[in-house]
């Protein structure tokens, strides 16, 4: 009977001895397995302590930087841009933002790129004597428009190139019941302007004729001779209104033929002469973001009076764009040009 009753106590007694044992060995391995990653867990607490005191350092070189560029109000020029992409994709932590980062910096350098080449031609076209006064006009707008997207803060400011959202109710009341013209209709009125590309080219011999290069009041311009008149009563009113604003106008692009950038059989309005870009300070302002520069926004209830369309009642919005509404241009082609003046005021 007790040899039965040891034979019965032995399994359980050498399961306890293994129990005790495996508790020691996995206790003295979790207990090594610690001593030996701490050295690592404390460099990685180190680490983590120093790469939130580069994060802060980062962000007062970013604050004195920015506080730099913006008393110098060189913000909005291209060089000082592409060194802000590079600094916040260096110090993002965020892979999706770092990638964003990196793609806004090429985009930059792409513009930056696309508008010294723009430069260049202009320069080359400026300097050729056998260039013609229409295409010495375009040069010049060209160099001023690269001038005005690559380096703003070279001109001066008035104060009417603050950013504000725009009102979407606001801007249908005010283009009210004018139409953009498309370019279809455009085609049937004046011709095919002969684009080729995304880049200004020179108009057709048809659509030429009845181009003039004039002051205008702010600027000289290239466009239509009918949509010169009407330029020059509009800036007339702007000028005994409001010389401050008045003061602040420039121009970004007038009679450039080519297809609506990003397409390859879609005209742009510019390519007749019958649409402006207009700046404000030098700057293009807002595209596409639902926002306008206030001195934008001011101008539009001059523009949409004489029956011309404001770009900012696009679905991408393009607060700086204004085009003659298609009734108007109906008029000025059903009109010889050397009888064409302004277009009758439209009442509010």
């Amino acid at each position: 009977m007790a040899r039965q009753e040891a034979a019965e106590g032995a399994p359980s007694s050498r399961l306890e001895a293994w129990l005790g044992f495996g508790k020691v060995f996995f206790g003295t391995g979790f207990a090594a397995a610690v001593a030996a990653a701490f050295p690592y867990l404390t460099r990685q607490a180190e680490l983590g302590y120093r790469a939130q005191e580069i994060a802060l350092e980062h962000d007062a070189q970013l604050r004195e930087f920015l506080y730099q560029m913006g008393s110098e109000g060189r913000s909005g020029d291209i060089d000082v841009r592409i060194r802000l992409a590079e600094f916040y994709s260096f110090v993002s932590t965020d892979p999706a933002e770092v990638k964003r980062w990196m793609e806004f910096l090429a985009y930059l350098k792409t513009l930056l790129r696309e508008q010294t080449d723009k430069r260049e031609a202009a320069l080359r076209v400026k300097y050729d004597p056998t260039s013609t006064p229409l295409e010495l006009a375009l040069a010049e707008e060209n160099i001023f428009d690269v001038s005005q997207r690559l380096t703003p803060s070279r001109l001066p400011s008035t104060g009417w190139s603050a950013t504000a959202p725009l009102d979407r109710r606001e801007v249908e009341a005010m283009n009210g019941f004018i139409e953009p013209a498309r370019s279809a209709r455009l085609v049937e009125l004046f011709g095919d302007p002969g684009a080729t590309g995304d880049k200004c080219g020179p108009p057709g011999a048809q659509l030429a004729a009845r181009m003039g290069t004039e002051d205008v009041g702010p600027f000289t311009v290239t466009l239509q001779a009918p949509a010169l008149a009407s330029l020059r009563a509009i800036f007339g009113e702007i000028r005994a209104t409001d010389p401050d604003l008045y003061a602040a106008i420039g121009s970004a692009d007038g009679l450039c033929v080519r297809y609506i950038r990003g397409t390859t059989t879609q005209l742009s309005n510019h390519s007749f002469g019958t649409s402006i870009d207009l700046t404000i300070d030098g700057q293009v302002g807002p595209w596409g973001d639902g926002r306008t520069l206030t001195g934008l926004a001011e101008l539009a209830p001059y523009f949409t009076r004489h029956g011309w369309y404001w770009g900012a009642g696009f679905n991408r919005t393009e607060p700086g764009h204004f085009e003659a509404g298609r009734v108007l241009v109906e008029s000025w082609a059903a009109a010889p040009a050397a009888t064409d003046t302004v277009a009758p005021v439209i009442e509010d």
